[in-house]
């Protein structure tokens, strides 16, 4: 996991998902962690994904930006970029 050097937010990828900036540095080293076990009636759900308009790749429910390419995944930011 990288942290946002822009907006203080952990993510994977070359692009920040909640502001679009840029990866700046290496991920942070951190030790794997351990996931316990969980009865499949008590899972939490999948989370919702977004497709990228621009590159297709698949980016996480709430996501602003694509973690790969960073366009903007929201309709009317798209259309505001590809103006410009």
């Amino acid at each position: 996991m990288m942290k946002c050097t822009q907006c203080g937010s952990e993510f994977e990828g070359a692009f920040c998902p909640e502001c679009g900036a840029p990866a700046q540095q290496a991920p942070a080293q951190q030790a794997p962690a351990q996931q316990a076990s969980v009865p499949a009636e008590q899972a939490p759900a999948e989370p919702s994904v977004l497709i990228c308009p621009r590159c297709g790749t698949v980016c996480a429910e709430g996501a602003m930006f694509c973690s790969k390419c960073g366009s903007p995944l929201d309709a009317q930011q798209a259309a505001q970029a590809e103006a410009k």
